[in-house]
């Protein structure tokens, strides 16, 4: 599905932030200690060989709107967690709109583990809001 506008205009027709998403472009940029390195984790997951492919890859799943496939939340801090229910690929971005991390989650510990985790999404936004909840009682 091709963009539409501001990716903060998901869900709302004033163009500013929602619960959903938190940036307006995704920016190709990515952040953190070591980004080479950790983007080729990633690679095979997107069935590419290269961070300009995976940054590219990933831009155009942040910028995109997609209400039927997509689903996404915003954490206390403004970052946004994007998910894709058919091809399980997780995008976290900044306020700013710097990639943080793009993958699909799998299972790390036992007998599933390498195996897509399709509750992994769920897990991070009850997680999330649990802390949040936990954030406010200070």
């Amino acid at each position: 599905m091709a963009t539409k506008g501001p990716s903060h205009k998901y869900g709302n027709k004033n163009g500013t932030a929602t619960s959903k998403i938190n940036y307006q472009y995704v920016v190709p940029k990515f952040i953190g200690k070591n980004p080479k390195k950790h983007m080729s984790k990633h690679f095979l997951d997107f069935g590419v060989d290269n961070s300009t492919d995976y940054i590219a890859q990933a831009v155009n799943f942040g910028n995109d709107i997609d209400r039927i496939n997509y689903d996404s939340f915003v954490d206390h801090s403004g970052t946004t967690y994007k998910y894709n229910k058919q091809n399980n690929a997780l995008l976290i971005v900044s306020k700013e709109g710097n990639i943080i991390t793009y993958f699909k989650p799998r299972y790390e510990r036992g007998p599933k583990k390498g195996q897509l985790n399709w509750n992994y999404f769920d897990s991070q936004r009850k997680e999330k809001i649990d802390n949040e909840r936990q954030f406010r009682k200070r």
